[in-house]
């Protein structure tokens, strides 16, 4: 997979202990029953996850030289650190719990073998699948010359199953394949180069390239003998790019260079087909490229946005290429602005300062490179803080820190050498705050935690203040932003369940909040057994609001995962009526009330 925007929404089927993960075995053989060395084993304990995707789709130098490391795999998918032992053994390590699921096995010769991982075979942290007898695939036979006739020696070729050329829905940067899917070989002296382990009867497109050749793809159709394919590589055209400082013109090193291949007709698909970064004097060079045109993207390295990925890459440029020219993009600089934030009331300087700084879009010119925003914190009372790789421009800051009431400034215009003093802001300090009292069944509830936050929606953070209930139940909260903030206040007391109550911003609050009643918290216990009576362990149980649905997040009132012993519990549940569930057929009707616990012996069917 190329650097798509990806990520996972784990569901409430992860593991609810990562330190207690289980470890998958087993032996590899081949038809004969002779042990199979040095096969590849992907384990993966079958619970569900959603995806979501960008719009890279990998080209066919992604695959090589290893097309396991670009598979199609999930969040719950663990590739064993060692191949297959001479006796054909393997160890999975580090798969989540619960167990089930699958285990994958790949080898040149064979095709891929996929079998069931059951959870009846888990001998404490251990679940040993037993033999895997894989099956003897048919080969490719592949030749590669140039224009001219001549053999083409250390040429990739690529073989996929052709289906993947479908878009796969709900994942459109994935082309479908999952391990052992993708096969690949390289030419000898000879030109010819053998690929191993296709299924008989299939239909797969394939693909043959070079360091100076660009790709050509053929489909073929396998046999029981397997299939043939025969490829004329064109001598491919060069591309050097240039990249350079916007103002100034100097060479830009240090700078990585995309080349991709985009969607006809404008659409959001593209294709990655290298990647380079540029030397000492600002220049990259690609060779092996066909006649297309093509999109070049530069983009600095001198931010580092960790997880978050957006499209376009901050700060870069793209521009539209073909091959045999030469390209020069040009880069704003990067910058630091300096701020120094200060009490209104005293001029001190504040701790926890942060700072966003917004590009003024309808202003700010793109020449240079798409803006993003940029943010910079400061726990000590310093009296300046940073913000690193800001580019010439117009910029909006927003300002906050703790105790204080957060602004957003006026318009700050970075000229391309900078700012050369700080920029100041001035914070009035907080002067809010917000009572009550903490009530059960009327009386007042001593010691409980109540804790005030109040939300700034452009800044993605806030105001958090907390205190305690005296002997009264009342709590005090100060300083606050006050009134004009939307406010969520929380309510924690041992034996109670948490309570949360919500104060919009156009709605306002009173000083005094009132009362806040709490509810003492309920459990439900028991065992799982089967219809011997024997207990079932490691089997994940869902406590279901009644007449709930599984497909609604709201629904579920809590998780748990059988014991050696098939016991589980669930604390700190709201009284009422419940379903027990395992998802496969096995489920309970429960009440409980205030404060009580729920016994319930439960039989798996």
């Amino acid at each position: 997979m190329t650097d798509s925007i990806l990520f996972f929404l784990v569901s409430l089927l992860a593991a609810e202990d990562p330190e207690a993960s289980l470890t998958y075995a087993g032996r590899v053989l081949d038809p004969e029953g002779r042990p199979v060395a040095g096969a590849a084993v992907f384990a993966d304990n079958g619970q569900s996850y959603q995806s979501a995707a960008g719009f890279d789709r990998p080209a066919w130098s992604s695959y090589v030289p290893d097309p396991l490391a670009t598979a199609d795999v999930g969040p719950f998918t663990v590739r064993g650190r060692r191949p297959t032992d001479a006796e054909g053994r393997f160890e999975v390590t580090g798969v989540a719990r619960p167990a089930g699921g699958w285990v994958t096995v790949v080898h040149p010769p064979f095709l891929t073998a996929q079998v069931p991982a059951d959870p009846a075979r888990l001998v404490g942290l251990r679940l040993d699948v037993g033999e895997i007898r894989l099956v003897r695939g048919v080969p490719l036979e592949a030749a590669v010359m140039d224009a001219a006739g001549r053999a083409i020696e250390g040429a990739w070729v690529v073989a996929r199953p052709e289906t993947s050329r479908r878009r796969p829905k709900g994942w459109p940067a994935s082309d479908g394949h999952g391990p052992g899917a993708v096969r690949v070989g390289r030419t000898d002296a000879a030109g010819r180069c053998r690929i191993e382990g296709l299924g008989a009867e299939g239909t797969y497109l394939t693909a043959a390239f070079s360091d100076r050749h660009p790709a050509s793809e053929a489909t073929v159709e396998t046999g029981a003998a397997g299939g043939r394919a025969s490829f004329r590589l064109a001598l491919g055209r060069s591309l050097r790019v240039e990249v350079a400082d916007r103002y100034g013109g100097a060479p830009r090193a240090n700078v990585r260079v995309e080349l991709e291949r985009r969607e006809e007709g404008g659409g959001p698909y593209r294709t990655v087909l290298a990647r380079a970064t540029t030397d000492q004097n600002g220049v990259a060079v690609f060779e092996g490229l066909g006649d297309e045109p093509l999109h070049v993207t530069a983009s600095p390295t001198d931010l580092d946005f960790g997880s978050v990925v957006t499209t376009p890459t901050p700060f870069s440029v793209t521009a539209a290429v073909r091959p045999g020219e030469t390209a020069r993009l040009l880069l704003d600089p990067a910058l630091r602005l300096r701020v120094a934030v200060r009490d209104a009331a005293t001029g001190a300087p504040i701790a926890g300062v942060r700072v966003t700084a917004w590009p003024e879009w309808p202003q700010y010119d793109k020449t240079g490179g798409f803006p993003h925003d940029l943010k910079a914190t400061s726990e000590e009372a310093a009296p300046t803080l940073e913000i690193a790789g800001i580019r010439p421009g117009p910029w909006r800051l927003s300002v906050f820190a703790p105790d204080h009431l957060p602004v957003r400034t006026v318009v700050v215009q970075v000229p391309p050498a900078g700012l050369v003093d700080p920029f100041e802001v001035r914070l009035e300090p907080a002067q809010g705050e917000a009572a009550g009292r903490v009530v059960a069944g009327g009386q007042p509830v001593a010691g409980a935690t109540v804790s005030a936050y109040e939300w700034i929606d452009w800044l993605g953070g806030g105001q958090r203040v907390s205190g305690t209930t005296g002997a009264d139940g009342r709590f005090l909260l100060r300083p606050l932003l006050g009134a004009g903030w939307p406010l969520l206040l929380t309510v924690q007391a041992p034996g109670f369940l948490r309570v949360e109550r919500r104060w919009e911003e156009k709605t306002g609050r009173p000083a005094d909040l009132g009362d806040v009643p709490l509810v003492r918290a309920a459990s439900v216990r028991g065992r799982l057994v089967d219809a011997a009576g024997r207990a079932v362990r490691h089997v994940p149980l869902d406590l279901m609001v009644h007449g709930g649905r599984r497909s609604y997040k709201a629904d579920y009132a809590g998780r748990a995962v059988t014991g050696e012993d098939g016991a589980f519990v669930f604390d700190d549940v709201r009284p009422g009526r419940y379903r027990l569930d395992d998802g496969k057929g096995t489920t309970a009707e429960v009440e409980v009330a205030e404060g009580a616990t729920a016994e319930v012996q439960l039989t798996k069917r």
